[in-house]
This record gives structure tokens, sequence and C-alpha cells, in this order.
């Protein structure tokens, strides 16, 4: 049975860009919401909430192309450990769909619906990752933690994020959690692979939206690093997480930390 499902609404379907022209005025007045947290347990910035004793290991949690930080934060009760903090983000910009409250971290289709090669977007991908390397590094700083306390949990395009950062943060994390996603080595951007950390791939094998073909290669990508890696190949399972990918995550993050 499915506990979660995350649903990509951008196969290639895009709305129409003059509404969301449009509502230029209004996304104005929401920037605010981009790279906006959300925690787990939702008083968890609260310093009272932790009284004498903070938080000793965190959990950074990154959304998919067209979600947002709330519908991932959904995962953390089913993961939660005891002095762990969970903080969901927005991504660094808004969802190229036209949703409210939707996101994405880096375009993937042109206006006409048509697929964007790597070499148009790699900009975006980077300057993304700078911006969230940069949240990353004042979320630890805030709770005085290290890279080492930290795991970043990726689902679909915030797992390529996630997989994205531990190569090219300037410390190494403690590892990755990837559902349903993909690596792009950084390498194919001209940046530097600084890290190989421990990851965790977890994908289904009927996944429609990034397909299993994505889980393969990734393992090659990792193999041929020589890279750490875990790795769980769920049947019957398309774009989505479900009870089996979240127990081994869960065990994931007890080794790790």
């Amino acid at each position: 049975m499915k506990l979660l499902v995350y649903l990509n609404l951008g196969n290639g379907i895009i709305s129409d860009l003059a509404t969301t022209r449009k509502n230029a005025t209004k996304l104005y007045l929401q920037q605010f919401m981009i790279l906006k947290e959300y925690y787990y347990p939702s008083s968890a910035n609260q310093p009272s909430f932790w009284a004498e004793k903070m938080p000793r290991k965190m959990v950074i949690m990154l959304h998919g192309y067209g979600s947002n930080a709330q519908n991932l934060l959904e995962l953390a009760p089913f993961l939660t450990m005891p002095e762990i903090i969970f903080i969901s983000v927005n991504a660094t910009n808004y969802w190229e769909g036209g949703f409210a409250d939707s996101y994405q971290w880096f375009s993937l289709y042109h206006q006409n619906g048509q697929r964007k090669q790597l070499t148009e977007i790699h900009t975006q991908i980077i300057e993304a990752n700078l911006q969230l390397a940069n949240f990353i590094s004042g979320q630890l700083n805030k709770w005085q933690l290290d890279y080492s306390d930290l795991v970043l949990l990726g689902f679909s395009q915030g797992a390529m994020m996630a997989n994205y950062q531990g190569f090219t943060l300037p410390k190494q994390v403690a590892g990755i959690l990837s559902y349903s996603g993909k690596i792009i080595l950084p390498t194919l951007l001209q940046q530097e692979i600084l890290h190989k950390p421990k990851i965790c791939l977890i994908h289904g094998k009927q996944d429609s939206v990034l397909p299993f073909d994505n889980f393969l290669e990734a393992k090659d990508i990792l193999n041929k690093l020589n890279a750490p890696y875990q790795d769980l190949a769920l049947d019957n399972l398309d774009h989505s997480i479900d009870k089996r990918g979240i127990d081994f995550g869960k065990k994931f993050l007890q080794e790790v930390f």
C-alpha cells in the first residue's frame, strides 16, 4: 500500500505562460516563499521546544518539480528519531506550470512543451545549487551543527539536487537519501567533485516520470566513482514513495547517524 504519493505535474504539459505573466505582481509580493523552510516537529524552530538540549542531527528535505516543502515534510513523522530536526524547504524558483504554491529547482521545459537539454539549463542548475548551499550553511550555523551531522533527503528533482550537493558542498555530509531521482555529475557542468558521501538510492521499477533506467545509471556512475552507496529497487511502484522505501530510508538514517 502506498503511504505517500508525489505527483509530477510536468509531463511536458505547460500551462499558458501568459497567465503566469498576469500574476507577476502577485508573485513579486510572494518572493519570501522562495527557500522558505518548514520544520518537523512544527514547533522545532522555537528554542523552547529543545529546552536545554539542542538537536544533534539534521535532515534537510528537498521536494520535487512542481511540488512544495510542506508536501515532502509529510514524510518526516515516519522517519523521525530523537534529537533530529527535519527542515523541508521550498525550491529556488516558482514552478513554470503556473500553479500556486508550487516550485522548481530548475526549469525542464520550453514554452512549447519541448524538454530542455542539459546544456540549456546548466546555468540554472549551478545557480540553484549555490543558493541551496548557502541555505544549508545558514541552517547548520543556526543550529550549531556540522556537515557531518547532516543528511540531505530529496525526491525526484529534489533528489538530483541532494546528490549534486553531496558532491560539491565544502565538507562531506553524513549521507544522501535519494528517492526516485537521478545523478547529474558536477563534472558535466564544469564543476569539481569534492566529496563522495554515502548515498541511498530508492526507485520504483515502474516509474513513469523518471524511468528506472535513471536508477541503473546512478548505480553505474557511483560504481565508476568508487563511491559508497546502498540501493533498493521496488516492484510495482511508480513515481512515489511507499512504506518499503520509508523503512529502508529510516534504516539508512539510523546507520549514518
